[in-house]
């Protein structure tokens, strides 16, 4: 068997022991059912997947044989070669401290989410946002600036999440906070589709006041309904749907469902 073979096999057994270590880490922890399990496993299966892909692309065969690694070299290595190196960075990169750290958080994050105790979720997606400069840092000098395609989830969903989330605590700080660290990100990452990083980050800040509005005419008209808020306040329903999520899972606000519409109130924590 060719080293490109064996090679395939080794990752399938790492695959198949991490699948086999998530099953029992998550039977161990409190407040994960069945259905979170298999959530999960969907997750890891899913990242296991792209990683065989990944090396399945590097298997070099000709009529069902398979070549050897000098005739991969004297033929058809230089692709090949480069691609199996970009994952072997991307491994170590994976098994860096910082990564490690991150993706720890991550998992906290989506434990606490689950839980719905949304405003802890938050301060750990600060946390999140606060390493994700020393991260991509470790991306350049590991892996290097020629791969930013791969990277780019973690930073898209922590800004997102952020954004959306002090948008409904009327958090100009936070915001700020946000907006110049994505800046500092993007002094590091060239990225040749940068939509969420060139954000109008102008419209969250509009966001904040149509939420100011929001809370405003709840305070004065308690379990208003829902189908008639957007109307009142002449605001665009579509753009405040998330408003009103956000604002219910970080406890501003109470939803009652009621004769086909939602009736709003300012929640006692809110």
């Amino acid at each position: 068997m060719s080293d490109f073979g064996i090679t395939v096999n080794i990752t399938r057994e790492v695959i198949r022991e991490e699948i086999l270590g998530a099953i029992k880490e998550l039977q161990d922890e409190e407040g994960f059912d069945m259905r979170d399990i298999i959530s999960e496993l969907l997750s890891i299966a899913s990242a296991a997947v792209t990683r065989l892909d990944d090396i399945n692309e590097v298997t070099i065969s000709t009529l069902g044989e398979e070549l050897d690694a000098s005739d991969v070299e004297d033929e058809y290595d230089e692709e090949a070669v480069k691609r199996l190196r970009v994952i072997e960075l991307r491994e170590e990169f994976e098994n860096s401290d910082i990564n490690k750290q991150i993706q720890s958080l991550l998992e906290k994050r989506s434990k606490l989410s689950y839980l719905q105790r949304e405003i802890d979720a938050i301060k750990v997606d600060e946390e999140i946002l606060s390493l994700l400069p020393e991260h991509v840092m470790r991306w350049n000098k590991t892996v290097g600036s020629d791969e930013y395609a791969d990277y780019a989830d973690v930073e898209i969903g922590t800004v997102e999440t952020l954004m959306r989330a002090y948008v409904a605590l009327l958090d100009k700080d936070g915001l700020e906070l946000v907006k110049s660290t994505v800046l500092q990100l993007n002094q590091q990452i060239q990225f040749m589709d940068q939509e969420i990083f060139d954000m109008d980050y102008s419209r969250f800040y509009k966001d904040v006041a149509t939420m100011s509005a929001i809370y405003e005419h709840l305070r004065n008209n308690p379990q208003f309904p829902q189908k008639d808020l957007f109307k009142t306040l002449s605001i665009d329903g579509r753009k405040a749907i998330y408003m009103l999520n956000w604002a219910e899972r970080l406890g501003r606000i109470s939803r009652i469902r009621h004769k086909g519409t939602w009736l709003l109130s300012i929640s006692n924590s809110g």
